[in-house]
């Protein structure tokens, strides 16, 4: 009986430590990913413009309507979503929960000056 609580408590703390190292990682994607965000949040106007940089919006010349703006904001959205993100690539993970922040934050912002 000793020994199985023995060996619990260091399946505990082995898993605490995983989790820790874990955590320490995804935070250091999150530094390196908010810091490219940053970067192509600068060069980026407006909606179209950031959807375009995505990958999300198709290069029509320098205007995109309205309608295809929303329907591609509506595609990142889903694309980008956290819990549709890969749970077994922490990176992508990460990628993914910057990027819909970061769409959110502008439409936000585009909300905002209207």
């Amino acid at each position: 009986m000793e020994r199985r609580q023995q060996q619990r408590v260091e399946e505990i703390r082995e898993s605490q430590k995983q989790h820790k190292e874990n955590m320490n990682l995804k935070e250091m994607y999150h530094t390196e990913v908010r810091h490219d965000l940053q970067k192509l949040e600068m060069t980026c106007h407006d909606m179209a413009s950031l959807l375009r940089k995505l990958g999300m919006l198709a290069d029509n010349g320098c205007y995109a309507s309205p309608h295809e703006v929303h329907a591609a904001y509506k595609r990142a959205l889903l694309s980008f979503h956290p819990d549709r993100a890969s749970r077994s690539d922490m990176r992508q993970q990460v990628k993914a929960e910057e990027k819909f922040k970061l769409i959110s934050r502008m439409k936000d912002n585009v909300l905002m000056i209207k």
